[in-house]
């Protein structure tokens, strides 16, 4: 017995349609493994692009804080070269300092205000190991002159 449409038997044209079903579902398999690369590679370009732009948002952050940090430092350089001027200016006058008088707690107090300002009184950051070329444990943090 075999199964005819008139035209081939099916035993004929049996080996035709399994081999293309084959040949679609491997094409079938290809497209899907081709749509699955580019989803990867997709994501893989924007998990890079959004580790990129993350980097960027920290380094800006970074420069930000450093642009912080130097103006307060110049700031409060100012202050200490102002501060030391008034000092010098009043000592020209015959004002005498005598300890707790209210010169001298002006002073304290003004010089403090500046070093509070000054970041690097904070010390460096912890995230520092060692230390910064140059300088010793007792040695003062250089100071530019101002300008």
């Amino acid at each position: 017995m075999s199964w005819s449409d008139g035209r081939r038997r099916l035993e004929e044209i049996l080996n035709d349609v399994v081999a293309r079903m084959v040949a679609v579902a491997d094409l079938k398999r290809t497209r899907r493994q081709e749509r699955e690369l580019r989803d990867r590679e997709q994501r893989e370009a924007e998990q890079r692009q959004a580790a990129l732009d993350e980097e960027n948002r920290r380094e800006e952050a970074r420069g930000q804080e450093l642009l912080r940090q130097a103006a307060l430092w110049r700031r409060s350089e100012r202050l200490r070269v102002y501060i030391d001027a008034i000092e010098r200016a009043a000592t020209a006058q015959g004002v005498r300092f005598v300890p707790d008088s209210e010169p001298q707690r002006w002073f304290a107090w003004a010089r403090g205000y500046a070093d509070q300002l000054d970041p690097l009184k904070a010390g460096f950051p912890a995230s520092w190991t060692g230390p910064v070329e140059g300088l010793t444990d007792d040695s003062p943090l250089p100071r530019s002159p101002p300008t």
